[in-house]
């Protein structure tokens, strides 16, 4: 008890490291939120983030038809370190796997405890396995099988602009990413193309009386390379954003939710390609002492089936 109740209590609030899980869109280098701090000089620190997602969507529009009923889970080792002027360099790997999943029954308890619509799953068998997109009536994309392997890479870098002294004490960054090319996009572990991210950040840390407050904001642009997959459909500039707030309910506890919305990767008349998305981010951050940190998450969709229709994201960090 002593150790957790050493922890400092005016550590900036960390926004949650996620992203739309959505399968075609997270074949692109999608930067999920980064801090609009960075790292300190000399010093470092090793995320590893898991997110388990829920696949579960059916449309058909004009010529286009696709079925997806899968589960996902993401696992992604951040490394960043910080250098003079208010650097920072890092890399994120990221290892996929894909298959049929255990979640389908927790995942309707869940919808049906709070509400929320699932799309018709609970008509259908659990633990099915299904990706298929079809146009002009020919399988586009096809896969029938789990699989597991690593995804295509990500080079960061970040450039802190400015960082106040005092309170209400303001941040302001630009984050910038290259993802690389290197990971099999015929088994859907990457795009078979470059992609580059370039994005402002902004954060400020609140203390009123005995409270503790955050809010933090992003927004750019991502200029996608020429994939390999749905080349034909693809845009060639994606937007997005994330607006978010965190408090901290106790000394060592953050709660903390945020928005994050991007605009369409692929000209097509199905939501999953061809519309914006949002999702709402939910959770808590807990912060072990000055070096471990725990986030726990989830994701819903805002605008209906733009996104998968559930997310569990966990994070643990550790400076170093």
């Amino acid at each position: 008890m002593v150790f957790i109740l050493a922890t400092p209590a005016r550590a900036d609030i960390t926004p949650f490291y996620t992203f739309n899980r959505s399968l075609f869109a997270q074949l692109h280098g999608t930067p999920p939120l980064d801090g609009a701090d960075t790292v300190k000089p000399g010093r470092g620190r090793l995320d590893v983030v898991t997110d388990i997602t829920s696949h579960f969507f059916r449309q058909r529009r004009g010529n286009e038809e696709i079925r997806i009923d899968m589960e996902s889970y993401r696992s992604t080792l951040l490394w960043r370190y910080g250098l003079d002027s208010g650097l920072e360099v890092g890399l994120d790997v990221p290892f996929e796997q894909y298959n049929a999943g255990v979640l389908d029954n927790v995942i309707d308890r869940w919808h049906g405890l709070f509400g929320f619509p699932d799309g018709g799953r609970d008509k259908l068998e659990t633990q099915r396995f299904e990706f298929n997109y079809r146009r002009n009536g020919v399988s586009v994309v096809d896969m029938h099988r789990s699989g597991a392997g690593l995804s295509d890479m990500r080079l960061i870098g970040a450039w802190r602009l400015y960082r106040g002294t005092s309170l209400p004490r303001r941040t302001i960054s630009l984050r910038g990413s290259i993802k690389l090319n290197h990971a099999d996009y015929r088994r859907l572990f990457g795009s078979g193309g470059y992609d580059g991210a370039l994005s402002a950040h902004w954060q400020e840390h609140r203390v009123s009386g005995r409270h503790i407050w955050s809010w933090f904001a992003r927004g750019g642009g991502m200029l996608l390379g020429e994939a390999e997959v749905l080349r034909k459909q693809q845009e060639n500039v994606v937007w997005f954003s994330t607006v978010g707030f965190g408090w901290y309910a106790l000394r060592h506890i953050e709660l903390k939710a945020q928005l994050d919305a991007n605009s369409a990767f692929y000209r097509s008349r199905l939501t999953q390609l061809g519309s914006s998305a949002m999702q709402f981010v939910f959770g808590t951050g807990i912060r072990l002492n000055r070096h471990w940190m725990i986030d726990v998450g989830v994701a819903e969709d805002v605008f209906i089936n733009s996104v998968p229709d559930v997310n569990f994201h966990f994070r643990l960090s550790r400076r170093i």
